[in-house]
């Protein structure tokens, strides 16, 4: 199956799956009877599926049941593994939120011209479109967009009026012919090296800073509920359990619990309610600039064992 990550925007009124509705949208063709209710980047979605031959695509709109806490409360812990386990992921940057649809798909949709210049003869230079505003848009600044695009094995990103696929192996944009990964690994704000799984290509040394790395991008990033803090980076989280069988405590690593506790906002930031002051979670940034600076001298090995305590009362 196909996923769809995208921002939701102030779009309230558009179709969603809630208990009153689920079981007629559940029927064969029953959601088709909506498709004029459902957001533009919703139905662009279903199109693109459609025509890369796969036959389903998660919608979180459609497959959560909005209003129902307990099913929402299953699901959304596991977001991490819907993006993860889907053959290809839908990314949605367009500055329009939902109505904007996916840029280029329609025929109708404004096309954009390609640059050139000709040197002599056959040889040309090519000006490739500026991606940049993908780095200010609000799908880059939201939190669980950072777990959606660092789970996804494969995707595709509809930006600037083109589309730019990207998988382990590379990218691959429609104005150029070889692999570009820059303003991807600026997405992340990481070294070319740790800016995407597989996390395996790690050197060892590397692992607790790179780690780190995903925290101090992350914390800058918003989220409406601060609730959904754990929630929201769980993908990067598991990644790290599952390759390196590392373990956390509030986002702070288990195995070096005592050096990564070692850490202090450049700015200062408002506590997340519910959240402990000591994690490099807790913070929440008042803007976009918020930093984290991390001890990074690895010759500092504190006698320190995290001990997990449950309560019961």
């Amino acid at each position: 199956y196909s996923a769809l990550s995208y921002v939701w925007g102030q779009d309230n009124g558009a179709f969603e799956a809630r208990r009153n509705n689920i079981r007629e949208i559940s029927k064969p063709y029953g959601l088709f009877r909506h498709l004029d209710d459902l957001p533009r980047v919703i139905r662009d979605a279903l199109i693109f599926t459609k025509a890369i031959g796969e036959r389903y695509i998660w919608i979180d709109r459609i497959c959560i049941v909005q209003d129902y806490d307990a099913e929402k409360s299953r699901i959304i812990p596991k977001m991490n593994v819907v993006y993860s386990s889907a053959f290809l992921t839908i990314f949605s940057s367009a500055w329009g939120g939902t109505s904007a649809g996916l840029s280029g798909l329609r025929p109708f949709s404004p096309h954009r011209a390609q640059k050139s210049i000709q040197l002599a003869g056959d040889l040309e230079m090519i000006l490739p479109h500026n991606l940049e505003n993908v780095l200010v848009c609000p799908w880059a600044s939201r939190g669980w967009t950072f777990q959606e695009f660092f789970s996804a094995r494969r995707k595709v990103v509809f930006v600037n009026g083109q589309a730019v696929y990207i998988c382990r192996n590379g990218s691959r944009r429609e104005d150029l012919t070889r692999s570009h990964t820059t303003i991807f690994q600026k997405f992340f704000r990481l070294g070319p090296a740790e800016w995407q799984p597989p996390l395996w290509t790690l050197a060892p040394t590397n692992i607790q800073f790179s780690y780190m790395r995903y925290v101090e991008v992350f914390v800058r990033r918003n989220l409406k509920f601060d609730s959904d803090i754990l929630d929201a980076f769980a993908g990067v989280i598991n990644c790290f359990r599952v390759d390196f069988g590392l373990t956390c405590t509030y986002g702070i690593l288990d195995s070096l619990f005592g050096l990564d506790i070692h850490w202090h906002p450049e700015e200062w930031v408002e506590r997340r309610e519910g959240f402990p002051s000591w994690s490099g979670l807790a913070g929440r940034a008042r803007s976009a600039c918020l930093g984290m600076v991390w001890t990074r001298h690895m010759d500092a090995r504190p006698y320190v064992n995290a001990i997990p305590v449950e309560y019961r009362g």
